[in-house]
């Protein structure tokens, strides 16, 4: 039982540090790990896709939630790779990041959020 109270204790102060990356702008991406890039990427994308814009088309709104989707993927995956950590410990990192980053992503100007989009690694394609 213990172990489980540290690893959700270090997945909190992951998230942490992570919404703290995504609301600091002028922070050092470089110390930011790539799950936690792919995370924040998501939540922009998730984001900006429910902006209501009468010139976006329904298609296009579907794409860039499907792209928050992929990144979120990626993310999970980076974060196996780099912690070696379970599906499971994954999924939950992942998330509590993405949703963190999507509360502070929906206080922004949209003109933030894409630049912040425009500045995002790119993932593998499937």
């Amino acid at each position: 039982m213990i172990r489980v109270g540290v690893a959700a204790g270090v997945l909190a102060a992951v998230a942490l540090a992570g919404a703290a990356w995504a609301e600091d702008e002028k922070s050092d991406e470089e110390n930011a790990s790539l799950w936690q890039k792919f995370s924040a990427c998501s939540a922009a994308y998730q984001v900006n896709a429910k902006v209501k814009d009468p010139a976006r088309t329904p298609d296009k709104a579907k794409s860039m939630a499907a792209l928050g989707r992929d990144y979120e993927t990626a993310a999970m995956a980076e974060f196996r790779r780099e912690r070696r950590g379970s599906v499971s410990a994954a999924r939950e990192g992942v998330r509590d990041l993405v949703a963190a980053n999507v509360r502070s992503f929906s206080k922004k100007e949209r003109t933030e959020v894409e630049g912040f989009i425009e500045a995002c690694p790119q993932i593998e394609a499937k």
